[in-house]
């Protein structure tokens, strides 16, 4: 990985270099700018039902029945500035809370910030392809899956929600179109530690393709990455995604299904006590993550009330083997999750939106002989989500 790392960036400095055209001329009409950003959004949230094994690691899996607040989920301060027709930066700050530990506080457990983006873009520094150095968001979702489903402060996308996938990372990137922006391409390679600092001497490497046809309403994007998590032993994960999008007034509808592969991810423990004879062994087993989402959006009065409607269903390990005795090794889930949301979205200004919505996650497990709260039970949570951005 270390040589590979070293070619990547030589060639592509090299490719830099080798530009034709190095921009020696300057637009005498071009003036530096800027321009400032603001996103929030929150919500008054009332629990109604709560899972008695605080299953999942969604933002009110561990809330207790009947809690209720007030609650700020995301603050974005960005700013974006153009240095010159070939040079663009941006940079945002956030507050973010997921849900317990997830939430950005400071060390006397005040909401703080963290550096989100912090990047510089060099447009076409080859044939319609940029390159962008810095802290940037991820193929995996954002101009996708996010963008279509467009309700981002009701829910995380599928791969964002289940924590398959990070919304940015630090690194080099590549972002190519051809035929007039219908078709393209996004290359990443990162260190795979999203905002975190680097910790280890791996790197991550995620790209997409995607095209847009009939007058760009439909949007195809596949999705890949791969990421070495350890040497000893070798623990890979690879991901794979694809996503189906058709936007058009008054209906939008998307389809996104993934599959993931984390190797050697846990200890599987196959012995049985029969007659103090253990029987079977101790080895390590491959983590399947699977998931399929789908959702709809349709305008019932234009630009004034929408009504959204999304359902997904994830299942932690699709290579869950009834079998073993127990898995160790971090957090194991052996329940499928189904989530369904719900709502409405009147919008009394075009940037301004207010959302009643209902917020709904039930578990199954997946032992055949679970009984009870564990065979089946369910999150509900009703809200009034309120958004808007400058």
């Amino acid at each position: 990985m270390k040589t590979f790392t070293f070619a990547f960036v030589f060639l592509l400095s090299l490719a830099c270099f080798c530009v034709k055209e190095m921009y020696a001329q300057t637009d005498s009409t071009f003036k530096p700018s800027g321009k400032f950003s603001m996103v929030l959004f929150g919500d008054y949230m009332y629990k109604l039902h709560a899972d008695a094994l605080n299953r999942g690691i969604s933002q009110y899996s561990a809330v207790p029945k009947s809690f209720s607040n007030f609650q700020l989920r995301r603050l974005y301060f960005g700013y974006n500035y153009d240095i010159s027709p070939a040079f663009t930066t941006e940079f945002v700050l956030a507050y973010e809370d997921g849900g317990g530990a997830s939430a950005t506080l400071d060390g006397g457990g005040e909401r703080s910030f963290y550096l989100k983006y912090a990047n510089i873009r060099w447009k076409n520094v080859f044939a319609n392809t940029d390159i962008i150095f810095g802290a940037q968001a991820t193929p995996a979702f954002a101009a996708s899956s996010e963008k279509i489903w467009g309700y981002r402060a009701i829910e995380k996308t599928l791969l964002d929600k289940n924590k398959i996938a990070s919304a940015s990372d630090v690194g080099i990137a590549l972002q190519g179109w051809f035929d007039e922006k219908n078709f393209g391409y996004d290359i990443l390679y990162g260190n795979g530690s999203a905002q975190k600092l680097e910790a280890d001497k791996f790197k991550k490497i995620s790209g997409d393709l995607w095209g847009k046809f009939m007058e760009k309403k439909i949007t195809l994007q596949l999705y890949g990455d791969l990421n070495r998590a350890s040497d000893a032993p070798a623990k890979d994960i690879s991901t794979l995604k694809l996503f189906l999008g058709y936007q058009s007034k008054p209906l939008t509808i998307g389809v996104e299904g993934f599959m993931q592969t984390q190797t050697n991810a846990i200890i599987r423990d196959t012995r049985r006590d029969d007659s103090t004879i253990f029987k079977g062994s101790i080895d390590t087993m491959s983590v399947k993550p699977f998931g399929l989402s789908a959702f709809a959006v349709y305008e019932v009065i234009e630009n004034s009330l929408n009504v959204f409607v999304r359902y997904d269903m994830f299942d932690p390990d699709n290579n869950f083997d009834e079998s073993a005795f127990g898995y160790f090794g971090g957090s194991y889930s052996k329940s499928k999750e189904n989530f369904f949301v719900a709502g409405l979205d009147w919008t009394p200004h075009m940037n301004v939106h207010i959302m009643p919505n209902f917020w709904y996650t039930g578990y199954f497990a997946k032992a055949a002989g679970a009984f009870g709260p564990e065979k089946f039970d369910k999150d509900i949570v009703a809200r009034v989500t309120v958004s808007f951005k400058i």
